[in-house]
């Protein structure tokens, strides 16, 4: 795209007619073959999608001010991707970082969507997963552009003041109430409920000629909380081939489920990725204040047994329920992850009463606000609490906690766990606050400068928890 982007500015500036509408139809050929039905880019990763918008938007932009016509297929092309770009957006106003993706500048972002409708059209009742374009269809389909038309049947920018505005298609759901987003194309789902809102990743990790910036993540998912991020991604930091590279692009740094601890695509060197996971969309619902989402993937295919994870969302307004199913057979090592937003602070849990004694299987999630929050696991598992890295920016990164919960467990096995509010009425538990001796079973929690503080664990925890990295 750059390339041809580059060639058509040159012709242009050389005022060459020939050579400029073979540049621009080579262009739409390209636009046609990157750009998915539903406005996403084929790489599927919102920052590069990003960049690909502002390529074709700076066309656009330099055969209007020329006074060149410019193609239809274009317009609809950023039409497409402004509207995708619009969905996709955390309610932060962020864009997520799925695949290779790193934090796009706020007055990038504000030009590629000088504006966003403030109330989305309200949800539907249910999500048809066979509408390729779900969600935005209706949305995109409402935009005008006045444009005139040449004679040679080429739409031209003349009359229509600055760029195309975004389409009313942002967002799965107002606050308070449910609501379902399916982007089929590309894969991706958002659900709303109450102050909740979750991006899943539930489409291929690439396409299939080109792998370069494919992470193995499907099934995993991004999570906020009164628009401010809760699960994130870890991240991209680096392009150079080595263990940082193949750590963020791998299964482990992603809140989905290991198997034996290998990735679900197989991703290699710093832009390779051989055996790849097949995913399966089942369902996407939304009614009665409920939003749910069901998917599957065979990535794990090759390991004995043939272990296809499936993974059940719902969302409702007093939090997240997520259940795994893990079929096949054999006797496998199972690891549910979730990578929690730096600030947040993971503890075992205890009962809401002072003194009270631990939560079975469950952590206390406190947020930098504040909000006080309970993850529970069930399932013959245990908890394990380490400090994990995220990334911020090219070679810079932070800490933050990773929950896993691991299973060692004949298949096939069901595993649920719970992302609630804790009672707001309850007093904070300071039983295990610095200084104080726990008397319960010890849960290695890394502290902040890295060495790892004893805090009471939660009923059958496991006492040899991973090491900070």
């Amino acid at each position: 795209m750059k390339n041809i982007k580059a060639l058509i500015a040159l012709a242009v500036a050389a005022d060459d007619p020939s050579g400029l509408h073979r540049r621009v139809d080579q262009l739409v050929r390209e636009t046609r073959r990157q750009v998915l039905d539903d406005g996403g880019h084929y790489e599927r990763s919102p920052s590069y999608h990003c960049q690909v918008l502002a390529d074709l938007d700076d066309v656009a932009g330099l055969l209007a001010a020329g006074g060149w016509a410019v193609p239809t297929e274009l317009f609809d092309a950023i039409t497409r991707m402004r509207a995708w770009l619009g969905a996709v957006l955390g309610p932060d106003g962020t864009v997520p970082l799925l695949n290779d993706g790193f934090a796009v500048r706020p007055e990038l972002l504000r030009r590629l969507l000088p504006s966003v409708p403030a109330q989305p059209p309200p949800p539907g009742p249910e999500v048809d997963p066979s509408d390729r374009a779900t969600g935005l269809a209706d949305a995109t389909s409402s935009t005008r552009i006045t444009r005139n038309t040449s004679s040679t049947g080429i739409t031209s920018l003349a009359g229509v003041p600055g760029r195309p505005g975004v389409p009313a298609a942002a967002g799965a759901g107002g606050w308070g109430r449910s609501g379902g987003l399916l982007l089929a194309d590309s894969g991706l789902a958002a659900l709303t409920a109450g102050g909740w809102h979750l991006l899943a990743d539930v489409g291929l990790p690439c396409p299939d000629d080109l792998p370069a910036h494919a992470h193995a993540d499907t099934l995993g998912f991004l999570l906020w909380l009164d628009d401010r991020p809760l699960l994130v991604d870890v991240g991209t930091s680096t392009y150079a081939p080595g263990q940082r590279r193949d750590a963020e692009r791998g299964s482990a740094a992603h809140s989905t489920v290991t198997i034996d601890g290998v990735d679900s695509t197989e991703v290699w060197g710093a832009f390779r990725a051989g055996r790849r996971a097949r995913p399966t969309l089942v369902t996407l619902r939304h009614r009665d204040g409920v939003a749910t989402l069901t998917a599957g993937h065979d990535g794990y295919r090759h390991l004995p047994g043939r272990p296809v994870h499936w993974r059940t969302w719902r969302l409702d307004a007093d939090g997240l329920t997520v259940t795994d199913r893990i079929s096949g057979g054999g006797r496998h090592q199972l690891a549910v992850l979730f990578h929690f937003a730096p600030g947040v602070t993971l503890a075992a849990a205890r009962r809401p009463d002072p003194g009270g004694p631990p939560e079975p299987a469950a952590l206390d999630v406190t947020t930098p606000a504040g909000r006080r929050l309970l993850l529970r696991a069930g399932g013959p598992g245990r908890w394990h609490v380490r400090t994990t890295r995220r990334a911020t920016g090219w070679e810079r990164t932070v800490p933050a906690p990773t929950a896993e919960f691991r299973v060692d467990a004949e298949l096939p096995v069901d595993l649920h766990a719970t992302l609630t509010a804790r009672a707001e009425a309850h007093p904070v538990d300071r039983s295990t606050a610095p200084g104080r001796t726990a008397t319960a079973p010890q849960l290695a929690v890394p502290h902040p400068r890295g060495t790892p503080r004893p805090l009471a664990a939660p009923r059958g925890a496991d006492t040899d928890a991973d090491p900070p990295r």
